[in-house]
């Protein structure tokens, strides 16, 4: 029984670490539901962005869309041209996508630095791509590229400045 463990020790550790980390992720956001039930922002804030972001495209688009709080449950009515189309709820913030994302990189994880670059970078490339129907997304897709350049070329971020295997500094740059 111990070698099987022995020569199983990644897998036990990979699906201990994933099992922790979303159970812990998963917990934090309930809190943060149960918090935010009697909030000015209804069902919840991220929610509630989402519908207001949602009612900002489609209005972009030539449609007459607007959203409200739903009487009934948590969720938002969204009407498009006087009918009441679809529900926006809890769900459709991606915070569980993001809680189950987060979870499987902390358990393939390697250096904790490693692992937080490239958690900041999922993070930044997301929230700039959420923010491109909002003011002041040329700035966020900077930043996005920024942080990208940081965590993936080689001689750009903190640390020792050195040369990839893959792909050289030299390569990097265009001949004049």
């Amino acid at each position: 029984m111990k070698s099987l463990f022995v020569k199983y020790k990644s897998v036990i550790r990979f699906i201990l670490t994933f099992i922790i980390v979303y159970i812990f992720l998963s917990v934090c956001y309930k809190f943060y539901l149960d918090f935010s039930k009697n909030s000015v922002y209804y069902p919840d804030y991220i929610t509630n962005l989402v519908s207001r972001q949602s009612e900002d495209i489609l209005n972009v688009m030539g449609y007459d869309a607007h959203v409200e709080p739903h009487t009934e449950e948590p969720s938002m009515k969204l009407i498009i041209n006087g009918k009441y189309l679809a529900r926006i709820i809890e769900g459709c913030n991606s915070i569980s996508i993001i809680i189950l994302f987060v979870s499987f990189i902390m358990a393939f994880s390697g250096k904790p630095k490693t692992t937080f670059m490239y958690m900041l970078n999922a993070f930044v490339s997301l929230a700039s791509m959420v923010e491109v129907a909002g003011p002041g997304y040329e700035a966020n897709l900077r930043l996005a590229r920024s942080v990208y350049i940081i965590t993936t070329r080689p001689g750009h971020g903190p640390g020792p400045q050195r040369k990839s295997r893959v792909c050289h500094q030299e390569s990097l740059t265009r001949p004049v």
